[in-house]
């Protein structure tokens, strides 16, 4: 756990899986964060990465572009780092009802909403940067304004929340949970065990809609 502290929780979230169910699609979304009060902590990490794999500062990591070392290197300093923290949260998309398989935007607020709300909701400040991924769902249901609607309109949060959208490529705490979000993915959809096991221990997961 982040030690209790009143300056700003910067939250980095990514996924991985699709929205879709048509044959070929994912069985599983994963939605995940890498959480710190201290940012300059995963912006090293990123960089000694890129350093460890000769890999140019300005390209951005995609774990689906990597190999099993260099996620095992990721995951392994991920799990060691006592001031971050990683939570997920997984669908099982075969038991999501089709009225939300019909509104995949509300499905993914959803589940983003399990997950950040409540432990953004009593904090003073927080800065969350999102892949700008919800922009290419098409639906009038935002991720912002369904955030303030959890944490202002039906709960009594006063957290003052700092929506961002990097791009990927310049965002190091992005890329970080892009790779979290990949292992756990890995695990649920193709039983890929090495990676997830070293983050386990340190992992937040919550599960939904499965059997």
């Amino acid at each position: 756990m982040l030690p209790p502290a009143e300056k700003t929780l910067y939250i980095f979230l990514d996924e991985s899986g699709d929205l879709g169910w048509n044959p070929g699609s994912s069985r599983h979304l994963v939605i995940g964060t890498v959480c710190t009060r201290q940012p300059r902590r995963v912006r090293k990490l990123i960089r000694r990465f890129k350093e460890q794999f000769n890999i140019p500062l300005n390209r951005e990591l995609k774990a689906s572009d990597a190999g099993p070392k260099a996620r095992r290197w990721l995951m392994a300093r991920l799990a060691a780092d006592m001031l971050l923290c990683c939570r997920a949260i997984v669908v099982y998309k075969p038991n999501v009802k089709s009225a939300l398989q019909e509104r995949n935007n509300l499905l993914y607020n959803y589940a983003a909403g399990l997950l950040l709300v409540p432990h953004i909701e009593n904090l003073a400040r927080v800065n969350l940067s999102v892949d700008p991924r919800e922009q290419k769902v098409k639906a009038p249901y935002a991720f912002d304004r369904y955030l303030e609607m959890k944490l202002y309109a039906e709960g009594e949060s006063t957290v003052k929340l700092l929506i961002q959208r990097p791009e990927s490529d310049t965002s190091n705490g992005i890329q970080a949970a892009d790779y979290l979000c990949n292992t756990v993915f890995r695990h649920f959809e193709r039983g890929e065990e090495t990676c997830f096991r070293m983050i386990q221990p340190r992992l937040e997961l919550h599960r939904l809609y499965f059997p």
